[in-house]
């Protein structure tokens, strides 16, 4: 059995070029985000999910409380197979981890090539490639399967606690945007950022999208609400919005819809 399981083993780097011996399909699983969660279930795991963040509805035991405290104790409690960790999580968390023996995979998830390239990883360390490869193609069918035609200038409004947060280049929802025919307004800085009213070009600007119901409410408070009036649209699917999962192609399907 120890020949075999040796035979079996194998190794796998992850996202920040770290290498992890997978000896078996881990059977206890720890997520510490909730996109990374999204892909479990999406590939249908989720029964071998032990711990997950508090935001996550399903049944497991929270390790990540309502202000982000990774509960150490109870990781050591849970006796995890592989750690999950992803681009919200801090480097002491998961150097702490790896001090303590506790197998981490840390996913990175900035675009759409690293999802797909995160589904096929995930699915390889389960032993499950033929069903990841399957599931991937759902998922690119179902982002490409159609071409958009050019609508219009778009600001894809992400927060707007303390001001108007948006994303702009190399980020995954600038990618969702243009498949589904918008043009980024704010393409003209990298990540996310809070940019100020003068930024915002609301005669160019033909839709503003708003990532949460919640946003419509803070937005009125400014002075520049009722230049945004008529062009404003919110998301049904905004929980697969801004989580970076294979779910997304729901909210580019309901981006695509907009006229």
């Amino acid at each position: 059995m120890v020949l075999i399981s040796l035979l079996l083993s194998f190794l796998i780097y992850d996202d920040a070029g770290e290498k992890l011996l997978i000896r078996a399909p881990p059977q206890r699983v720890v997520s510490l985000a909730p996109n990374i969660t999204d892909f479990l279930v999406y590939l249908e795991l989720k029964n071998r999910i032990v711990g997950k963040t508090y935001i996550d509805r399903i049944q497991a035991e929270n390790v990540i409380n309502e202000s982000g405290f990774l509960s150490r104790e109870k990781i050591l409690k849970l006796r995890p197979d592989i750690v999950f960790a992803g681009d919200i999580n801090s480097k002491e968390d998961i150097e702490w981890m790896r001090k303590n023996q506790i197998n981490v995979f840390y996913l990175s998830t900035k675009s759409i090539s690293e999802i797909s390239s995160a589904l096929i990883k995930i699915s390889r360390i389960f032993g499950i490639e033929e069903k990841g490869l399957l599931k991937l193609k759902k998922f690119l069918d179902m982002v490409f399967k159609e071409k958009v035609k050019f609508k219009g200038y778009a600001l894809l409004i992400i927060d707007s606690k303390g001001g108007i947060w948006c994303a702009g280049k190399n980020t995954f929802l600038d990618e969702m945007l243009g498949i589904a025919g918008f043009k980024n307004s704010v393409d003209f800085f990298e990540g996310y950022k809070m940019i100020s009213s003068e930024k915002i070009d609301f005669e160019k600007v033909k839709y503003f999208i708003l990532a949460h119901p919640d946003i419509l409410d803070d937005l009125k408070v400014y002075p520049f609400y009722k230049k945004m009036k008529g062009k404003i649209y919110l998301i049904q699917n905004w929980n697969y919005l801004t989580k970076p999962s294979p779910y997304i192609y729901m909210a580019i399907e309901e981006l695509k819809k907009i006229r």
